[in-house]
């Protein structure tokens, strides 16, 4: 029953049989009734808006919570795309250091073989000298002889 209904119900049984001071209650118990209903009204017209307020900003935290969720998937991507550069850099970089090491190698062995070289023709200008002292020797025997 609603609260108009139940006030045409009041106001009818009340006609014939109250006095002004029943009327008086009645109608003073009609206006608590008005203004309770009018307090219902609005305290459910400001919890409605809460509920609105609250519904709006559970909204807007969802909706940043995706964006979080994309920022954050976004980065492990990059991440991922610059943990597979690091290794490939990595990667370069240890076959850069194993060619480095191969060249020093060969420069030391190159190195070794230039100072055994130059010994080598040490060796042999010495030789060459004594073969060309000996020679000279040689010639002067054999034009003394020859004489």
């Amino acid at each position: 029953m609603s609260v108009f209904q139940l006030e045409s119900y009041i106001h009818d049984n009340i006609r014939g049989e109250t006095t002004d001071s029943e009327r008086s209650t009645v109608q003073n118990q009609t206006i608590n009734m008005l203004e309770i209903r009018t307090n219902l009204l609005a305290q459910t017209a400001e919890q409605t808006r809460k509920l609105t307020d609250v519904e709006t900003q559970s909204q807007e935290i969802t909706k940043l919570r995706e964006k979080n969720s994309f920022l954050e998937n976004r980065v492990l991507e990059v991440e991922e795309k610059h943990r597979e550069e690091i290794d490939v850099l990595k990667s370069e970089k240890l076959h850069v250091e194993d060619i480095l090491s191969k060249q020093n190698g060969l420069i030391r062995e190159m190195g070794q073989q230039l100072n055994d070289a130059m010994h080598n023709n040490s060796i042999l200008q010495r030789q060459q000298a004594q073969l060309m002292e000996t020679v000279g020797q040689l010639t002067t025997l054999v034009s003394q002889y020859n004489r």
